[in-house]
């Protein structure tokens, strides 16, 4: 979903009727933390640059999709990607202590 923010933006600016119209754009509730996104199953090096710049590091929370996903091959894709220490802390447990606990 993060790839298509801006078009959905756009199509929802189309929107006139006043109790159908969100107080801001969809992206702005992504950016706002509103919204979490989880690497579930999902070992997409762009997929994850994508998501990480349309709702930043803040946002996403590391899950494997276990059974459907090897949790040993989600640990290899995390550890290919380019983070600092701090991000994969986010991204294994902070961001999900900070939203969901």
């Amino acid at each position: 979903f993060p790839f298509i923010l801006d078009r959905v933006d756009n199509r929802f600016m189309w929107i006139k009727e006043p109790m159908i119209k969100a107080e801001h754009e969809v992206s702005y509730y992504f950016r706002n933390k509103n919204v979490l996104v989880t690497t579930s199953g999902n070992m997409s090096k762009l997929a994850f640059e994508c998501t990480r710049k349309a709702t930043g590091i803040d946002s996403i929370i590391f899950a494997s999709d276990y059974p459907y996903e090897s949790v040993a091959d989600m640990m290899k894709f995390m550890d290919s990607l380019d983070l600092s220490p701090e991000d994969q802390e986010k991204v294994f447990h902070l961001n999900a202590e900070k939203y969901l606990l």
